[in-house]
């Protein structure tokens, strides 16, 4: 099985494609990915930052954890799109959740950590497992 990039936008700007902020930024990303030859996708979201937005953020903090941050000198779209591209076609798997951990190595994906709630009536009187009936873990249980 392999997957699709559907589309690689931004709620930080309006224009992704013609985003042009110059040499200090982070801008926040979000890529539609879904199963090849399936309609529809899932959330994988991520940071693209310049090198000197990283340096006067650890002028605030001491510490940074960039898991999910991308690094570019300059924003350019079509590289960025390159780069998510050659990460999709590098993800392979049998099934779509062993492809979208995969991606969600380098993003945040949306149902990352999620388990299915078990079978039984919804508060709408449903039942069934559905992308609705999704739940974080508890750390109590």
């Amino acid at each position: 099985m392999q997957a699709d990039l559907r589309s690689l936008t931004s709620t930080d700007v309006d224009d992704l494609r013609s985003y042009a902020p110059g040499t200090n930024f982070c801008v926040a990303v979000t890529a539609i990915i879904g199963p090849r030859h399936s309609p529809g996708g899932e959330m994988f979201q991520f940071l693209v930052c310049s090198p000197s937005w990283l340096a006067d953020e650890l002028e605030r903090n001491e510490v940074i954890c960039p898991q999910t941050y991308m690094f570019m000198a300059s924003f350019n779209y079509a590289a960025l799109e390159r780069f998510v591209l050659k990460r999709i076609a590098h993800a392979t798997g049998e099934t779509w959740r062993e492809i979208a951990t995969k991606l969600a190595r380098w993003s945040d994906w949306e149902f990352e950590g999620y388990v299915a709630a078990r079978p039984g009536p919804s508060s709408d009187g449903a039942t069934g497992v559905g992308a609705a009936s999704f739940r974080k873990p508890n750390p109590a249980q």
